[in-house]
């Protein structure tokens, strides 16, 4: 993802300490250590407090202030850059204002880590690579933690599914098994198997051979490579083994398919 480190920092807030109202051309999360405060955008006032946390949006008009008696302890970092709306969005916190997550020595952890990366290397730019890191265990674990709506089992299913077909993207081009990506999302072959066929019509192993098939479609139009080496370069056992499969999914051969590639085109 093209996102870049914009800021970050942390405050033990005096009594009543406020920002704001006021505008950010960058997202921007405050994490609250410990103590309280009470964070506004788009008309709404929210308390927050300990283990809690608020995301301001670029261009978005907000104000926050910390407790009177118990005022807030909080860290924050910002970002930006093309892909930083697909960040909050896969994180699941494009639609709060606030958010839960823990624990909280945790996360502080993860962005103080953040802190000290950016400091410890001479170079800004090394130093904010480093510290990206932290953003995205942060958001990864502070994501986690928020309601996925009335239907959460179903949106756990998909999560375990789109987790599967990662798994099998990743390594189809070796010989890797059903049961490795079922041991990956922590389920029995047999769960795997009835989440994709609810999700994605396919079995786990059909899905598998389409990532395959597909990608060798691929090599065959747009390179040289002979049919052993696109075999062994799309996890298949042999050329044999490639040409057998190729023939039962579209009825000719892999070389054949080249020969009309190149014809067509």
């Amino acid at each position: 993802m093209d996102v870049r480190l914009t800021n970050l920092g942390h405050e033990a807030c005096q009594p009543g300490h406020s920002y704001g109202p006021a505008v950010r051309d960058h997202y921007l999360i405050h994490y609250v250590e410990h103590g309280c405060g009470r964070f506004t955008c788009r008309g709404k006032t929210y308390p927050v407090s300990a283990g809690q946390g608020f995301i301001i949006l670029p261009g978005e008009v907000t104000f926050y202030q910390a407790d009177e008696t118990d005022p807030w302890h909080y860290r924050w970092i910002g970002y930006a850059g093309p892909d930083a709306l697909r960040l909050t969005q896969e994180a699941g916190l494009d639609g709060c204002a606030t958010f839960t997550a823990g624990p909280v020595d945790v996360l502080s952890a993860m962005l103080a880590q953040a802190e000290q990366d950016l400091a410890a290397f001479p170079s800004p730019s090394r130093g904010a690579m480093c510290a990206l890191g932290s953003l995205y265990r942060f958001l990864s674990m502070a994501g986690e933690d928020q309601p996925n709506g009335p239907d959460s089992a179903q949106h756990a299913q998909e999560q375990l599914y789109e987790k599967a077909c990662w798994f099998l993207q990743a390594n189809f081009s070796r010989s890797v098994t059903i049961r490795e990506a079922a041991a990956f999302t922590g389920l029995s072959r047999s769960q795997l198997f009835r989440i994709f066929k609810a999700h994605g019509g396919l079995s786990p192993l059909e899905h598998l051979q389409a990532l395959r098939l597909n990608h060798v479609r691929g090599l065959l139009r747009e390179t040289g490579l002979s049919v052993k080496e696109i075999a062994l370069s799309c996890g298949f056992s042999s050329t044999a083994h490639l040409c057998t499969t190729f023939r039962q999914a579209y009825g000719i051969t892999p070389g054949t398919y080249r020969d009309q590639s190149k014809t067509s085109s």
